[in-house]
């Protein structure tokens, strides 16, 4: 018939032996956790990252925005993004780079 559910399996026996050969190993896994960690101090503040942002020399806060819209709208038909960049940079007298041959 079945096994009763009272009585341990007969491997029951090799637990022992088992527990006694990984309890080096379950130590160093317990070894970081024992250890009390820092304080948590919420008070302490981070200081703000430093701000990176560079003024572009061509065109003031907004202004090139402003201008793509103006193009955009004066074209009255779908343009290329390419046009729109030298549009631009000529109404603010930038000189594009002529491609090397």
């Amino acid at each position: 018939m079945g096994m009763d559910p009272r009585q341990p399996p007969p491997e029951a026996a090799l637990y022992p032996q088992a527990l006694n050969r990984l309890e080096p190993a379950v130590a160093t896994l317990r070894a970081p956790w024992s250890r009390p960690t820092p304080a948590y101090r919420p008070s302490a503040r981070p200081e703000p990252a430093a701000r990176f942002r560079k003024p572009n020399p061509h065109f003031a806060a907004g202004e090139l925005p402003r201008i793509v819209r103006e193009i955009m709208r004066n074209a009255g038909e779908p343009i290329a993004v390419r046009d729109i960049a030298v549009k631009a940079a000529g109404r603010k007298g930038v000189t594009l780079p002529v491609p090397a041959r």
